[in-house]
């Protein structure tokens, strides 16, 4: 997505007290990330791979958190039908 010099006072707005480096440049910081070791690349897969198991534990959790409200609805809803 291209950014054009039309918001040049979004920088002015964050950057008060000194001028950005790559104010300019726009895209100035792509493809930097974590310094990498001498000689080498950062794997990405360990952050992958926590992140679906993040997922899915969550998901497992608030599926598991409706089935169990879900069913003391229904019991509550039973008792109501039997008082009556």
């Amino acid at each position: 997505m291209a950014i054009g010099p039309n918001i040049a006072w979004l920088f002015v707005t964050f950057r008060r007290d000194r001028a950005d480096a790559d104010a300019c440049q726009f895209g100035g910081s792509q493809a930097r990330g974590a310094v990498a070791p001498i000689g080498g690349s950062m794997n990405h897969w360990p952050f992958i791979i926590a992140a679906y198991g993040l997922t899915g534990l969550a998901t497992i959790a608030v599926t598991l958190w409706s089935y169990l409200a879900m069913r003391r609805a229904e019991a509550e809803l039973e008792r109501k039908d039997e008082d009556q």
